[in-house]
């Protein structure tokens, strides 16, 4: 009589067990592989449409929105279309240049859509037919690989590792924050931020008060007292005088022990090193003032005037972020705000140094904005002249 050994009965299991889940297995391997594939086509489908927004974004950044006009804001709006759409297509998905469609109708479904964006909310309304380019202050896009568009992603996906249609659609959002309470040297850059604070217009909350407005328009100046019928909103400069007495540009020691130091401010930038006195940063109070140190007038004893006027000459043109302030004390600048301003024309009197200032729109990732701060509860003020391009997460 013959009896089974122990041993086959065990061999014969463990066969079988392994014959059952090869299939399970092979099924894992098969998912596991398509999750895989899935993640890195979201991951490159999202890298370039962050790319194209935060683009798109930038290219918002114009002095056209200074003046708030549908016709020449629209050739803006235009630009950062085709700038996204640029961005985009340099960026490979699945190995092939992404593509976005055009929308020249702003339509709230297509790839490239033109908005308002509200902070609180982390929604994007679309600019309808009222054509409102004017409160456009955000960009939505949308990457699509769909088979409704017949590009699907082609992943592995089945039976025999056969690649199947997928789906894929992302979303990048950029906006621009006008929230402006600071700025902050980020990896090593410099601050274009000038150590001169103008004083701030009482009647006109966020702009600089100038001794006069410019306007070009009749070829002469006209006094604050006048009226500014030859003053549009594309010849507005501001005067500011850097003088022997209170009243005009006050001088900031943001960390300068020297005039040198001053000076460098100016032409460089302002570095981590010179903000190490106040945290490595220029930031407004929760309460909307800074208090700095700082003077309010020139000594006529030394150069420094002359100085002063001869780095102005070099930055003639160049766009550079400018302190306002309400007051001082005589050994603070109590800050409350900051523009954008290129300098046009630089003069000197025996009153001092008179700077004539162009406004701009400019944007810099040393910007610093209430909403990535958790102590400001309020809501900052919305700077005109100054944003920071940011991707809505």
């Amino acid at each position: 009589m013959c009896r089974r050994r122990p041993g086959n009965n065990r061999r014969g299991s463990i066969a079988l067990i392994v014959l059952i889940l090869l299939p399970v297995l092979f099924l894992a391997v098969v998912l596991g592989l398509h999750g895989i594939e899935l993640r890195a086509v979201r991951t490159e489908m999202q890298n370039a449409c962050d790319a194209a927004s935060l683009a798109a974004g930038k290219a918002l950044v114009d002095d056209a929105y200074l003046c708030c006009v549908d016709e020449k804001l629209k050739p803006v709006v235009d630009r950062a279309h085709d700038r996204a759409q640029a961005l985009a297509a340099r960026n490979l998905v699945l190995g092939q240049p992404f593509e976005l469609l055009k929308n020249p109708t702003n339509n709230a479904k297509g790839d490239i859509v033109f908005g308002k964006f509200d902070v609180k909310s982390r929604t994007l309304t679309p600019i309808g037919a009222s054509r409102d380019w004017c409160q456009v202050d955000a960009v939505a896009i949308v990457g699509r690989k769909t088979s409704e568009r017949k590009n699907p992603a082609m992943l592995l996906k089945g039976p025999f590792l056969s690649r199947s249609p997928v789906d894929v659609q992302v979303l990048s959002v950029a906006y621009l924050d006008r929230g402006v309470i600071g700025f902050r040297p980020v990896h090593g850059t410099l601050i274009p931020l000038m150590p001169i604070a103008l004083p701030e217009d009482p009647a006109r909350p966020g702009e600089p008060l100038s001794r006069r407005i410019i306007g070009k328009g009749k070829g002469h100046d006209r006094d604050d007292d006048d009226e500014h019928e030859s003053v549009t909103c594309e010849n507005r400069r501001w005067r500011v005088r850097i003088g022997y007495q209170n009243g005009g540009a006050c001088l900031l020691q943001l960390g300068a022990t020297e005039p040198d130091d001053l000076l460098r401010q100016m032409m460089e930038g302002v570095s981590a090193t010179d903000l190490q006195g106040f945290g490595g940063e220029l930031v407004l109070g929760v309460n909307g003032v800074k208090a700095v140190p700082g003077a309010c007038r020139l000594s006529r004893r030394g150069s420094l005037e002359g100085q002063l006027a001869a780095v102005a000459h070099a930055l003639l043109g160049q766009v550079r972020y400018w302190p306002l302030y309400r007051g001082s004390d005589g050994e603070r600048v109590l800050l409350d705000g900051f523009v954008a301003a290129r300098i046009e024309a630089v003069s000197q009197d025996d009153k001092g140094l008179e700077l004539l200032l162009r406004p701009t729109f400019a944007s810099s990732p040393t910007v610093v904005v209430a909403s990535t701060r958790p102590e400001w509860t309020g809501t900052a003020r919305k700077n005109q002249y100054i944003c920071k391009v940011r991707l809505a997460r």
